[in-house]
């Protein structure tokens, strides 16, 4: 039996299609950079899961920055096309 994918993305927001898959990808693309950064942290000696549980807006800044390191390589990318 195949389990039904739910979406991350509100159905009540008035996008074509085409808006809410490119949404869905930010959001699985920033939850991806996010997990990768806490596991990071995780699994280093020094800091540990209580390290992460208890600097969750120091690891969402560090998301926020990574994600913006990302699109400004997609966006040089884009512009030399």
């Amino acid at each position: 039996m195949e389990k039904e994918r739910i979406s991350i993305v509100s159905e009540s927001i008035n996008f074509d299609q085409d808006q809410i898959q490119r949404l869905e990808d930010a959001c699985s693309c920033a939850f991806h950079v996010y997990s990768t950064i806490s596991d990071k942290f995780k699994k280093d000696q020094k800091y540990g899961d209580e390290f992460v549980a208890k600097n969750q807006e120091l690891i969402g800044m560090l998301t926020q920055a990574a994600m913006q390191e990302v699109n400004a390589k997609v966006l040089a990318k884009s512009l030399k096309h």
